[in-house]
């Protein structure tokens, strides 16, 4: 089993009142269809020339070295070393995946658990009246599984290229996880299967990923999503 090491580093009111919609510009670098049919996973762009104070954002290194996560302009990077797991503060990070937009606040909405994440991101963003696509945050201590892709471009095959990732179950601690819900973005920043893509760190910033399976059916949590 791989030993985890780590770390480097750290990172309103809710109206019912029906408004006109807003739109939340989403942005995306790359293609997850590109990526998984047609094997291009070169940087696309290094994240200091997006980034800015307000940025959040999540994606994939180049070469499918490692994650990517931007909460609120700051950037960390994890991946695999050796056999550990390094998470670390990298302002130039090459990626070749990536969605992100610019928030200037939130909405904080205390919330219970539910086994449909998927409708209550469609009911809170009908009722502060925002349009998909958009990204959002939810803190608290879920259950989850997670991996950090670690494909080498040289000697692996990229049918089976997550076998060399970093899988790792997180419960009982305290999260922050970013993701963006859309439903037509599949084969773009979404997998074909799902509205969503989300990672999550640590609140001591020693643990970071790719969200596989998320459990917040029993709990209470803060939901995040972008302020009109």
């Amino acid at each position: 089993m791989k030993k985890l090491a780590c770390t480097i580093l750290i990172g309103s009111v809710f109206s019912c009142a029906k408004q006109e919609s807003t739109t939340i510009t989403v942005n995306n670098v790359g293609a997850l269809r590109e990526i998984m049919h047609q094997g291009l996973f070169q940087t696309r762009v290094s994240l200091d020339t997006l980034v800015k104070k307000g940025t959040y954002g999540l994606g994939a290194m180049s070469k499918l070295s490692g994650e990517a996560l931007v909460l609120d302009g700051k950037t960390y990077a994890s991946f695999v070393q050796g056999e550990e797991l390094v998470i670390g503060e990298v302002e130039d990070l090459k990626v070749t995946l990536f969605v992100y937009s610019k928030v200037e606040s939130w909405d904080t909405i205390q919330v219970d658990g539910t086994n449909d994440l998927d409708a209550l991101l469609v009911q809170k963003a009908s009722q502060l009246s925002i349009d998909e696509p958009f990204p959002f945050q939810l803190l608290g201590s879920p259950e989850l599984d997670y991996h950090v892709i670690n494909f080498d471009p040289i000697n692996g095959d990229f049918n089976k290229h997550k076998e060399g990732s970093f899988k790792g179950e997180l419960s009982d601690q305290n999260l922050t996880i970013l993701g963006f819900y859309a439903t037509k973005a599949k084969g773009t920043y979404t997998h074909h299967e799902s509205n969503l893509h989300m990672h999550v760190i640590t609140s001591d910033r020693s643990i970071m990923g790719h969200v596989d399976q998320l459990n917040i059916e029993r709990g209470s949590y803060k939901l995040l999503i972008p302020k009109r």
